[in-house]
């Protein structure tokens, strides 16, 4: 269908607030068999993804809110590097917790920075092909690094949300915007509905509690996803009704 163009964290030195909200979303479940519209969005991964230079792509990064990526299928550069996979509901069944690997990765979303990150080596995936037929996996390597990064993407997290332990910037100016994005991701919960209540002393368990009316208290999920996400705030919250309160 065509090209799209990546939703960037920042561009032209300037930090892109709506690019960035709207990354933090999580994508939407496809449904089987595929809507004329999810076809469309495949259609223009393979079309980005042949264009731009990449290992992979996932759907919100061209503007789709759905569960879509696509990833090559091969670490190398080689002429087969246009050769890709299309991954449809991906996930994580289960992993190897003392089976790690550190690397670096670079993102589409995020020009002009390298992250050295820690992620599972050894993971079993599962994901859909566009017939709708289940595939089950053991990923490794390169292709488990890649899996994790897009999957990542899919829920809503980028990479600088992850167990990150050096990095490097292009350009010196990078530093300043990357200080402002992580001022966005992480900055405190303020929220005036929200309160957290410890269940035993020093037990490390609590209590999520909202007193927004637009929830009526019923907060035992939504809270997890909307509240305890650093970040958000109440600003970005659906629920909250500034003329309650200011």
């Amino acid at each position: 269908m065509a090209v799209r163009n990546i939703k960037k964290v920042w561009d032209k030195g300037q930090v892109i607030r709506d690019n960035v909200r709207f990354l933090l979303r999580k994508t939407k479940k496809v449904v089987f068999p595929l809507t004329p519209k999810d076809k469309e969005i495949i259609v223009d991964l393979v079309d980005t993804y042949n264009k731009i230079p990449s290992f992979g792509i996932a759907a919100n990064q061209i503007g789709y809110n759905k569960r879509i990526f696509i990833g090559r299928t091969h670490e190398r550069e080689s002429a087969n590097s246009n050769e890709h996979e299309i991954y449809i509901n991906p996930q994580i069944d289960n992993f190897t917790d003392d089976s790690l690997q550190e690397g670096p990765e670079a993102c589409l979303s995020i020009p002009g920075i390298s992250l050295n990150v820690v992620r599972y080596d050894n993971i079993k995936v599962r994901y859909y092909e566009l017939e709708g037929k289940k595939v089950t996996n053991l990923f490794t390597g390169f292709h488990s690094r890649l899996f994790q990064h897009e999957l990542d993407h899919l829920k809503g997290k980028l990479m600088v949300m992850q167990n990150v332990t050096t990095g490097r910037v292009e350009e010196r100016e990078i530093f300043a915007l990357y200080e402002e994005l992580t001022t966005i991701l992480f900055n405190p919960i303020i929220c005036p509905f929200y309160r957290k209540e410890n269940i035993v002393p020093f037990a490390n368990e609590f209590n999520h509690i909202c007193s927004s009316p637009h929830l009526k208290g019923n907060c035992k999920e939504l809270v997890e996803e909307y509240c305890t996400n650093q970040s958000r705030t109440y600003t970005s919250c659906r629920y909250f009704d500034k003329r309650l309160v200011l």
